[in-house]
């Protein structure tokens, strides 16, 4: 359809005009539905990882509800404010968002069972496609570079996961699995460490017989200054020194 001239008009196909174009070419579509060989192997390597790093992530979180303790990236980032000096307060409070954690832990290691067993289901349909594709010496070259990989793969996740399970454990020795539970209380300390602080350091002019307050920085000692200025003849004597006073020029010559 179209309206107008030249580049200033309109067009537009309609609903009954794209329909015929869409048959105006007839073939076998079959290629389409034919995976690749290279996307059936990426698929497979990528299903395999998968798997693996799920199966370990779901063994370490299984560890942690066991052992009752709480990853770090699983800990309710919420702190008491109300009552934050209250020692039992904070007590229910950990205890609530302890629960809380622990929970999702739960809910967490429940769907990942599920998804291994779907994941494991695309990864057969997948192997079976690429056994259908290839030679038996194909497959089983791919597969055993596939084992070889996970293999390696396998080391460096449980790696990375021991050591952020032992990061945790560590938090747990030392009690600081929750910022708010001792940052309050160093706070509290630095303010009394430094309050005594500055009263040994503070000088107490009332304890001397004789109590003299310091003098402004700003006074310069003027005042002690000008006591301390004699006048003479020829010269002035400034705190025991003395300053020659220049005579005329004339006077000079005439001696």
């Amino acid at each position: 359809m179209a309206s107008g001239g030249g580049l200033h008009g309109t067009f537009s196909y309609s609903d009954t005009d794209i329909a015929r174009i869409g048959n105006l070419f007839e073939g076998s579509e079959e290629f389409f539905a034919t995976p690749s060989l290279t996307g059936c192997r990426r698929k497979y390597e990528a299903q395999n990882k998968r798997c693996v790093e799920l199966k370990l992530h779901g063994l370490t979180l299984t560890e942690y509800l066991r052992l009752q303790r709480i990853p770090r990236g699983l800990r309710v980032n919420l702190q008491p404010t109300l009552f934050a000096h209250n020692e039992e307060f904070k007590i229910k409070f950990a205890g609530i968002i302890n629960k809380c954690s622990l929970d999702i832990i739960a809910l967490n290691i429940e769907f990942i069972q599920q998804e291994i067993k779907n994941l494991e289901m695309q990864l057969s349909t997948t192997e079976n496609i690429l056994k259908s594709s290839l030679q038996d010496e194909e497959f089983i070259q791919i597969k055993n570079k596939t084992e070889a990989m996970l293999e390696k793969f396998k080391g460096e996740v449980s790696r990375v996961k021991k050591q952020k399970f032992d990061r945790d454990a560590t938090d747990y020795e030392r009690g600081t699995v929750y910022n708010w539970s001792y940052q309050a209380h160093n706070r509290e300390r630095y303010r009394r460490d430094s309050h005594r602080s500055r009263e040994r350091t503070q000088p107490n002019f009332m304890d001397n017989d004789n109590p003299t307050p310091p003098a402004p920085f700003l006074d310069g000692g003027d005042k002690e200054k000008e006591q301390g200025e004699v006048a003479n003849v020829g010269g002035e004597i400034h705190g025991g020194t003395r300053e020659r006073r220049q005579q005329p020029r004339w006077m000079r010559r005439n001696k």
